[in-house]
């Protein structure tokens, strides 16, 4: 596969980091991953490590939380694993 920018990804802007990716070339890179917020669900596709958690774009963060980002800064969402054609991968 050959992305040379986070926009050649089909799930663009909904991709991050995720703990689940532990290191380069990590098994976990490219999974998929539902996050959840007050009822509101969006696929995440991974392709960074974080220490905690998830670590997204603005602009999936804004969707997941209806543009209320700026109010709410940091969230706690449930999250699981999906199959990657839920990100289009």
């Amino acid at each position: 596969m050959n992305y040379t920018t986070y926009g050649s990804l089909q799930n663009f802007p909904n991709i991050g980091g995720a703990a689940a990716v532990s290191a380069w070339n990590s098994v976990a890179c490219g999974t998929c991953w539902e996050l959840t917020y007050k009822n509101k669900s969006i696929n995440v596709l991974a392709i960074d490590h974080t220490d905690e958690g998830f670590n997204i774009s603005e602009d999936g963060l804004n969707q997941l939380t209806d543009g209320r980002l700026g109010h709410l800064g940091r969230i706690d969402a449930v999250v699981r694993q999906v199959h990657t054609s839920a990100c289009n991968f």
